[in-house]
């Protein structure tokens, strides 16, 4: 009798098992969205984020899931924007619609997030985008949207910013100034912030040269023409990737070689030695005469970024550690970090979670060294609490490596005479 019972408690008890285990891969999935630019012009953005995203979620659902979500995995769905915002929209329209999806990674690059914008707001479907800059898509009220790049505005104040030390620790002249940048909103909005700052300065009359192009370019020949004949004592070019390699080009095939900064990806993205080459790119952005924005100085000490990049590059060793890369990894992680303190499948609680993200200094969330002290990630309009800096891409022991310059808010840290 005593065995029966016995045969009977442990067959409940495996019952229960079998139950419990049914259960918990019954849990549905969470599904979250990327709307990228995998294929086409900005295509560099798109898939230094992905690489991130993909990885990002893979270790989140081996750790065991959105715990408070009793572990249920994020599911990823992909969707190629081909860099085109007409094609972004109408991604943002079929993953906003479809109510399963909780919240949508990217846009990248300003173009189609601006284009987005106003579909986030209109499914209320939390929205992080990864090199978005313009600061007028989160100046229309709309709390669904976030960005995890440094503002167009704060860019243009660091390029401005970074030439006055230049002229004052250097005695750089600053008599004849000249800018070039493309004709979207990002290449307006960091131009005009630069040249607000050169007016306070007293400098407004300095630029000799105001010079938009067109942001789809295919020659920036005309360009540089311009530029080498204003003579400039010191050049601001302002781009993306795709021209900058052209206005690289340009200016080696013409010999022209000013004093200048530039950036983002256009200056300081690792693939633009493989796509100018060691020639020219040595004698263009790794002239001791140039100098790169960048979104973070990599080459100061960060524990927790170091980590990242270790464990990322064992599974991705053909991927290159860049700016893009970090973005689509914070964007992420701070995506699960809101999942996991909503604790419920809802956009409303998510979106509200997002805003709350609030990290210390050195906090192992913050990869690229956004957070100089404690705050939140984002101000109440979703705009990223960050500067840019300045770096320079240096030769040591035979490979190129940015080294950090300036710092906006300590001022020049690294910068000799090796320019004249």
């Amino acid at each position: 009798m005593e065995k029966k019972v016995l045969l009977i408690f442990v067959m409940v008890l495996f019952l229960l098992s079998l139950l419990a285990l049914n259960h918990a891969s019954a849990v549905e999935p969470v599904k979250i969205a990327i709307n990228g630019e995998f294929t086409g012009r900005s295509a560099t953005y798109g898939m230094g984020a992905l690489y991130a995203v993909r990885f990002e979620v893979k270790k989140k659902n081996e750790a065991g899931g959105i715990k408070s979500l009793g572990g249920a995995k994020i599911e990823l769905i992909e969707v190629d924007n081909v860099s085109e915002p007409k094609d972004a929209v109408a991604s943002h329209e079929r993953l906003g619609s479809n109510k399963e999806i909780l919240a949508i990674l990217g846009p990248s690059v300003t173009p189609q997030a601006m284009a987005v914008e106003p579909v986030a707001g209109k499914y209320r479907i939390p929205t992080i985008f990864f090199t978005t800059t313009t600061d007028q898509i989160f100046e229309h009220g709309n709390k669904y949207v976030f960005s995890l790049s440094t503002l167009a505005t704060r860019i243009g104040e660091t390029y401005a910013r970074f030439m006055l030390e230049m002229q004052k620790k250097h005695r750089v002249p600053l008599n004849r100034i000249t800018l070039a940048y493309p004709d979207n909103e990002y290449g307006l909005n960091v131009s005009n912030s630069f040249k607000q700052i050169m007016k306070k300065a007293g400098l407004e009359k300095n630029i000799v040269l105001d010079q938009p192009f067109d942001s789809v370019s295919k020659d920036l020949s005309p360009i540089v023409l311009k530029l080498k004949a204003a003579n400039p004592d010191f050049h601001l070019q302002v781009g993306y990737f795709a021209d900058g390699k052209l206005f690289h080009d340009a200016c080696f095939n013409m010999a022209f070689h000013p004093l200048q900064v530039g950036g983002f990806s256009s200056f300081d993205h690792p693939d633009l030695w493989k796509a100018l080459g060691e020639k020219v790119g040595a004698a263009t952005i790794g002239n001791p005469k140039t100098f790169a924005a960048d979104g973070f100085a990599f080459d100061l000490p960060n524990p927790s970024r170091d980590a990242w990049v270790k464990s990322f590059s064992a599974e991705n060793p053909k991927a290159p550690i860049e700016y893009t890369l970090f973005q689509g990894a914070m964007a992420t992680k701070m995506l699960i970090s809101a999942l996991e303190i909503a604790g419920k499948r809802d956009r409303e609680a998510i979106t509200d979670a997002l805003h709350k993200i609030y990290l210390q200094k050195d906090d192992p969330l913050d990869l690229m060294g956004v957070m100089e002290k404690p705050g939140y990630v984002w101000q109440s309009n979703g705009k990223l609490n960050s500067w840019s800096v300045i770096v320079q891409w240096q030769q040591k022991k035979g490979k190129w490596e940015t080294v950090t310059m300036y710092l906006p808010t300590y001022g020049m840290i690294g910068v000799s005479p090796s320019f004249k």
